[in-house]
């Protein structure tokens, strides 16, 4: 398996959509490096594996496929993946690359024709949603700069994606988050997890006090247990989506008119392998 990745992402989600004329892209992604380099997100993302794991499944994929993991980027693909891949995967990761229609362009890119795209997206109904919300209110988003949950919607996948993908699934998934208690979550991750931690360094006492109490507040609203503990469900969507292959179909029988049937280009099944074949 090849992973792709970098340390930049997005800061926070607003939970209005300012308009603006143009972005600054460059100073975002700087603000994106310095915020991701300033925690350790491996001590707050290592509970939720579990949602890579069933993504994998969601795609189903087999051994020998060709799998490009995209971590939490600009949503521009690296030179190493200038290749194409059968199976492309982004769990809580390209939602937050700023340049939505760039990052969803990439991912058709360098997934091969005939080949899968899945994606696991925070819905912003759910808890991390309003997590994110309440972040940005004490540490906005650059005008303009639309909010990452909004790559939770149905509406804004389909439009991203568009006419490229032949088939779509999408389903709603929950994460337990499982913690000794809601004041654990908290200085949990307001130590290792990113967002939350650059959130506070900004603001004073009164402010840092404030932003506490309003998280707890969404850890309360969406906890389920009664024992003190946090016991708490994390809404996502869980995307499949298939390139489209008619388009090929129809080059292949024109190939072999013009290379002959013994060079014709592959079938459906060993296009996505990168494969020849001399399949009917």
């Amino acid at each position: 398996m090849m992973t792709i990745g970098s340390t930049n992402n997005s800061i926070g989600v607003s939970e209005a959509i300012v308009a603006s004329p143009a972005l600054d892209l460059g100073a975002i992604k700087h603000r994106q490096r310095q915020t991701w380099a300033s925690g350790n997100f491996a001590a707050a993302a290592t509970p939720m594996a579990i949602v890579g794991e069933t993504l994998c499944e969601a795609v189903d994929l087999r051994a020998g496929s060709t799998v490009l993991d995209v971590a939490c980027g600009s949503g521009n693909a690296t030179p190493a993946a200038a290749r194409r891949f059968r199976v492309v995967l982004s769990t809580f990761g390209v939602m937050f690359a700023p340049d939505r229609p760039r990052a969803a362009s990439e991912l058709l890119r360098v997934c091969t024709v005939g080949g899968t795209i899945g994606l696991a997206n925070w819905t912003p109904d759910g808890m991390v949603g309003a997590i994110l919300g309440i972040t940005a209110r004490y540490a906005p988003l650059p005008p303009g700069l639309q909010p990452p949950s909004v790559r939770g919607t149905e509406a804004e996948l389909r439009t991203l994606l568009g006419d490229e993908i032949a088939d779509l699934a999408i389903k709603r998934r929950q994460f337990t988050l499982r913690y000794p208690s809601p004041d654990y979550w908290l200085a949990h991750f307001r130590k290792h997890f990113e967002l939350v931690e650059r959130a506070f360094a900004g603001l004073d006492r009164d402010g840092q006090e404030a932003f506490a109490a309003d998280l707890l507040g969404v850890l309360k609203r969406f906890n389920q247990a009664d024992d003190g503990t946090l016991v708490a469900h994390a809404d996502s969507l869980e995307v499949v989506a298939v390139r489209r292959w008619e388009e090929i179909r129809s080059f292949r029988k024109a190939s072999v008119h013009l290379l002959g049937a013994d060079q014709r280009l592959p079938c459906k099944r060993h296009w996505s392998a990168a494969m020849d074949c001399s399949c009917p």
